[in-house]
């Protein structure tokens, strides 16, 4: 009896312990979205890092996914790398939700390249490539300076950043441009009242003087007012005009996946 227990005892533990076993190997693929072939991180700091991406990851709804290259053909077109992370994306089944909302960005240490991959919801925030190049040279700051875990947060925060931009309400687009041109309006405001200050003035001078005094100061101060117009108007098309959708590979066999890359 005793041995008919004991064999069970032996029996339950060691599906017990099989079961956890699984169970923990199932967690960890699903929270392994920094995959360094590279070996530019610790196991620890991967087992770290991969931790905070999963929680971010589980946060937003879109999943982040960071690749470090290696043995890549050193005249591989930057069409080769946003092949390699739509392949990479589909193979770990990587998004969330019904538009399965992803981005990876793989880094390649021998040939100096950084690419970003977007799909779903993300599409958009990187079919600009005026978020691409933004991502792509702050993430190039950190890794001239080897700092790899900062790279990984920089890609994060970008995106982030650049996604909820691009996806801001109307309005609040709208609000935002009226902020703008408070400074302006408070400029022509500021003139008007000095303007009226003028006019009054003029009214108890001579008819004669203040006709002379009226007609050159006012010439003056509409040139200034045109003059700022002007320039405030030229600075900001200017400001305005870098932003163009040329996202790199948007428009290939599948347009569901945007992105682009350059070097470091």
């Amino acid at each position: 009896m005793f041995y008919l227990t004991k064999k069970l005892w032996l029996s339950a533990f060691s599906i017990s312990l099989l079961l956890i076993l699984l169970l923990g190997n199932h967690l960890f693929a699903q929270e392994q979205y920094v995959f360094d072939d590279y070996g530019v991180f610790s196991a620890e700091e991967l087992i770290e890092i991969n931790q905070k991406i999963a929680e971010i990851n589980e946060k937003t709804g879109i999943d982040f996914a960071v690749i470090f290259l290696r043995g890549v053909p050193a005249d591989s077109s930057s069409k080769y790398y946003h092949e390699k992370n739509k392949e990479f994306l589909k193979h770990y089944d990587f998004g969330q939700g019904k538009e399965k909302t992803a981005v990876a960005m793989s880094v390649d240490m021998e040939n100096r390249h950084i690419q970003v991959t977007a799909h779903g919801k993300m599409y958009k925030t990187y079919k600009k490539d005026k978020n691409i190049q933004a991502t792509i040279k702050a993430v190039g700051v950190k890794l001239r300076a080897d700092d790899f875990k900062g790279a990984v947060h920089t890609f994060v925060n970008y995106s982030l950043s650049a996604y909820k931009e691009t996806n801001k309400n109307i309005f609040l687009k709208l609000a935002d441009k009226l902020f703008d041109f408070f400074p302006l309006l408070g400029a022509l405001f500021i003139a008007l009242c000095i303007m009226a200050g003028i006019a009054l003035t003029h009214n108890r001078t001579s008819r004669v003087g203040g006709v002379s005094y009226e007609k050159l100061n006012s010439f003056q101060l509409n040139h200034r007012i045109d003059q700022f117009l002007y320039t405030t108007t030229t600075s900001r098309t200017i400001s305005d005009s870098d932003n163009s959708d040329s996202g790199g590979y948007s428009n290939d066999s599948d347009s569901s996946y945007s992105g682009g890359g350059g070097s470091f």
